[in-house]
């Protein structure tokens, strides 16, 4: 495996986040990621709070896409299986961005 230095790391911003929202166009992918709040004034409702956007190439896209499953699928060999909450249909769209 190739190792790849990675510099500047210690001045980047770094985020935890539990939402995307992604778009596409012919040249760009952009995923907006941020966190869920709930909303004081209507609790049933959640609200995103994006933190930052990312925007890359279909191609680049579609490398992260198979890089990340790849390390995915080894981290569920060596830690086991990740399980997801079940997700209504609603849900599971308005998360892809569909």
């Amino acid at each position: 495996m190739n190792e790849h230095e990675v510099s500047g790391s210690e001045n980047v911003p770094e985020f935890y986040i539990d939402s995307v929202q992604f778009n596409f166009s012919a040249y760009t992918v952009t995923f907006r990621c941020g966190i869920q709040r709930q909303d004081p004034q209507h609790p049933e409702k959640q609200q995103s709070e994006i933190l930052v956007t990312l925007r890359m190439s279909p191609q680049h896209a579609k490398a992260l896409h198979q890089t990340l499953g790849t390390s995915l699928s080894r981290y569920e060999d060596k830690i086991g299986p990740i399980s997801l909450p079940a997700l209504g249909q609603e849900q599971r769209e308005e998360e892809q961005g569909e």
